[in-house]
């Protein structure tokens, strides 16, 4: 359940509430950039002696296919490993 800013988590354990505080959006999007810059940086390189001789959207949806799924995993464990800072 959501409750304007704050998520609340419910335990069964008796009364007991914890409330935790959703992520803030500059951490967030400093995650997505410390993830994304670096696999740009890598597979830039690597892809473009191969597929410089296509159209830019072309080339920008291959790049797509390969790097948002290495980016939604490599995400993933960002956010189980920095989950207290992301909630600071």
């Amino acid at each position: 359940m959501k409750v304007g800013n704050i998520s609340i988590v419910e335990k069964q354990e008796g009364e007991n509430n914890i409330a935790l505080k959703a992520p803030k959006k500059w951490k967030l999007m400093l995650l997505v950039w410390v993830t994304i810059y670096p696999l740009l940086n890598i597979f830039f390189p690597l892809l473009m002696p191969y597929i410089v001789q296509l159209p830019q959207p072309i080339r920008l949806l291959i790049m797509t296919i390969i790097i948002v799924p290495i980016m939604s995993f490599i995400l993933g464990q960002l956010h189980k490993r920095l989950h207290l800072w992301l909630r600071e």
